[in-house]
């Protein structure tokens, strides 16, 4: 009797044991527990990576928005023939020749353009720069910019040829800009501001890059995003066609590798992949 007793004691006592207790040991029994624990530790570590390369992307955007905004137009790397070309193209006018500057871009051309970049102070009077020109009067700036304008006018856009992809995009993003009150020199900066985008997109594109190449290895997934942050490429500060260049071969290469690792690529991702390539 005495031993009935305690035996149901025992298996009562068995009986309440913890749930996630009798999981936690039969999952080591069979060896699942350490790799639900590593599966765990990895997906910290991947969590924690993304909020950090998300603060890479904030603060490249931050960086080129400042850089961005401090210099004035146009520089001299074509910046206004760059701007030329997103005037024609937010019009829907394709260019088929190489043109003279449209008049509708000298209107923005000339009042804003800055004497920095391709003049000296011994060229002006008193040897100084003088104020902009938007900034003077109407009737000290009508002269100069008229007589500026008839010297423009026979300027040769010699970017006319290059790839439509970036002043396409512009285009449309000046037009944004428009269509939100933004006007005169605000709206130059507002193109301007369109790198801050791309430059957070490239970072993060890298990332997906180095982790495609090596999952595991944090080095390499942190160290790419972070040097594509803080790399000093005065291009992003400017209008200029360049800064596409290397998001599209960031895509090109993911495409590519992505395209490669497939056993049986799709046909989405190999008309992605042509598309990027193209």
């Amino acid at each position: 009797m005495f031993e009935a007793t305690r035996s149901k004691k025992l298996r009562c006592g068995r009986s309440r044991e913890n749930p996630c207790r009798m999981m936690e040991k039969h999952l080591n029994h069979r060896g699942g527990l350490p790799r639900m624990k590593r599966f765990a530790n990895m997906f910290a570590i991947f969590r924690s990576q993304r909020l950090l390369i998300l603060l890479l992307c904030f603060t490249a955007s931050l960086r080129v928005f400042v850089f961005a905004a401090a210099f004035p137009f146009f520089s001299n790397g074509d910046e206004d023939l760059h701007f030329d070309l997103v005037t024609q193209y937010a019009a829907g006018r394709l260019p088929r020749t190489f043109g003279v500057l449209t008049n509708e871009s000298l209107s923005y051309i000339v009042p804003y353009a800055s004497p920095e970049f391709l003049q000296t102070p011994d060229q002006f009077p008193n040897a100084k720069f003088p104020p902009p020109l938007w900034k003077q009067s109407v009737a000290e700036a009508a002269p100069v910019i008229e007589a500026t304008k008839a010297v423009w006018q026979k300027e040769i856009n010699w970017e006319s040829s290059q790839p439509p992809l970036y002043y396409a995009l512009a285009g449309f993003w000046w037009r944004f800009g428009r269509c939100i009150g933004l006007t005169g020199i605000e709206s130059l900066y507002w193109i301007r501001f369109l790198n801050a985008l791309l430059i957070s997109i490239l970072v993060w594109l890298g990332y997906v890059i180095a982790r495609t190449i090596g999952p595991e290895h944090v080095g390499l997934s942190v160290g790419v995003p972070l040097l594509l942050a803080f790399i000093p490429q005065d291009v992003l500060y400017v209008l200029s066609n360049d800064v596409l260049s290397p998001i599209c071969f960031g895509a090109v290469l993911l495409c590519v590798m992505r395209w490669l690792q497939a056993e049986s690529p799709s046909l989405l991702l190999s008309a992605i992949t042509g598309l990027a390539i193209a």
